[in-house]
């Protein structure tokens, strides 16, 4: 090749200027099973905050058991903090069939969207 450093400069220039993805990637584990929702209550909705028209999506992050429970509980991100506590009281009403992982159950992490 002629000119192999006008080559790498052209080529070190397009690439750069290519759109850089800004989604995370994810590899899953063919051996996962993600817990399942099974059963769920109501919305907790205060009047207050219904009346005052406040909306958004809570994102309650959950520690769930291996028996499908709800272990741990907090928010992650939130549309507007006056809606946390409901979030969370709503969670909590939530029951799973739990992941698994090589055929046993295991506690797992996952990212709840409430809604209001």
């Amino acid at each position: 090749m002629k000119y192999p450093k006008l080559f790498l400069l052209i080529l070190f220039v397009f690439s750069c200027s290519q759109k850089v993805s800004k989604e995370k990637v994810v590899f899953e584990d063919p051996e996962r099973i993600h817990p399942e929702l099974i059963s769920k209550g109501p919305l907790v909705y205060p009047d207050s905050l219904r009346n005052q028209n406040i909306h958004g999506i809570v994102r309650v992050k959950c520690l769930i058991d291996t028996l499908g429970n709800i272990k741990e509980k907090s928010i992650y991100k939130s549309d507007d903090s006056r809606l946390n506590n409901a979030a969370l009281e709503t969670v909590s009403t939530y029951k799973f069939k739990p992941g698994r992982y090589v055929g046993k159950k295991v506690e797992s992490i996952m990212l709840i969207p409430i809604k209001f």
